[in-house]
């Protein structure tokens, strides 16, 4: 005689499938609002428009983009992030931050759509914080998403925008993407000489960062990059082992996050580890599912022939 299996009453099933969908959306929201709570308190909002727009007047003026700050944060970024700033710092400061608003909400909103995303991913923690921040990670996320040849600007806001294109092989956006960031080349000296400088710095705005950089959980995450596949390890591989990362390089993650609502909570957890805590997860997902198509494929093969016996 076998046992049975326990089951919930019917009640609680009908209940818990009816809750399900929204679990997500709740779980995004309290986030962003979370997020937003703590940006207000400690006037964080905007801080990297400003930050930013400080290295732009710099560089336009001859100075050292590597010296601006704003409270208490510096300018840490490669020489191509300089160009676009100082495109936008030639604009008075709150019609730059307009356009810096919209421009960014406007990434968001095409991200969503070109991924066909319900409305509630606009409160995905890591693209929230992004907006808050005024960071362009949503940006570039929307550049390497909305097709053919808009990839190529993605670098020039984020070095790291150029990782996409390489591991999805599309190699004239990459040429023209460092093309294009050779109008950086006059700043790169006074950018190498700082070098270690800025490193320690980033290291320390980021609090330590939150990749699992320079530590051994990046063994087990660098296997599940190679499990997830080429296409989705060029998307997850900033937020997993980039140095010194922030919640908002999450944004990268989208594109892979979406396919897995358990994904897709782990990797909102502001804390250091949870995108490459996601990676081994969704690694061993689809390493299962895989396994269970095979054998399921042996099934249907072995069934008709024990038949014909």
């Amino acid at each position: 005689m076998t046992a049975r299996t326990p089951q919930l009453p019917p009640v609680v099933q009908r209940a818990a499938a009816r809750a399900t969908p929204f679990l997500l959306p709740i779980w995004f929201i309290v986030g962003s609002l979370h997020k937003l709570i703590t940006f207000w308190t400690e006037d964080l909002i905007a801080i990297d428009y400003w930050i930013y727009r400080e290295a732009g007047l710099l560089a336009l003026s001859g100075g050292d983009p590597w010296t601006a700050s704003y409270n208490g944060f510096r300018f840490a970024a490669p020489p191509p992030t300089v160009i676009p700033y100082a495109g936008l710092a030639l604009l008075p400061d709150m019609v730059g931050l307009a356009v810096s608003v919209v421009v960014l909400v406007a990434a968001a909103v095409v991200t969503i759509r070109v991924l066909r995303l319900p409305w509630y991913w606009l409160f995905f923690p890591p693209l929230f914080e992004s907006l808050l921040a005024q960071n362009a990670d949503i940006l570039i996320v929307a550049l390497l998403v909305m097709g053919p040849g808009w990839g190529a600007l993605a670098p020039m806001f984020k070095v790291y925008g150029g990782i996409p294109l390489v591991f999805q092989k599309r190699w004239r956006e990459a040429f023209l993407a460092g093309v294009l960031c050779l109008v950086s080349l006059p700043l790169v000296p006074t950018y190498l000489a700082q070098f270690g400088e800025l490193s320690r710095v980033l290291e320390e705005q980021a609090s330590g960062g939150f990749s699992v950089w320079g530590s051994l959980f990046m063994i087990p995450t660098v296997i599940a990059l190679w499990v997830l596949g080429r296409v989705r390890a060029g998307w997850m591989i900033v937020p997993a082992i980039w140095p010194s990362t922030q919640p908002h390089y999450s944004c990268l993650a989208i594109p892979v996050v979406r396919e897995s609502r358990m994904l897709a909570a782990i990797v909102s957890i502001p804390i250091p580890g949870a995108a490459a805590a996601g990676c081994v997860y969704y690694a061993l997902v689809l390493t299962w599912r895989q396994r269970r198509a095979a054998r399921a494929a042996r099934s249907s093969v072995i069934a008709p022939e024990s038949s014909l016996g």
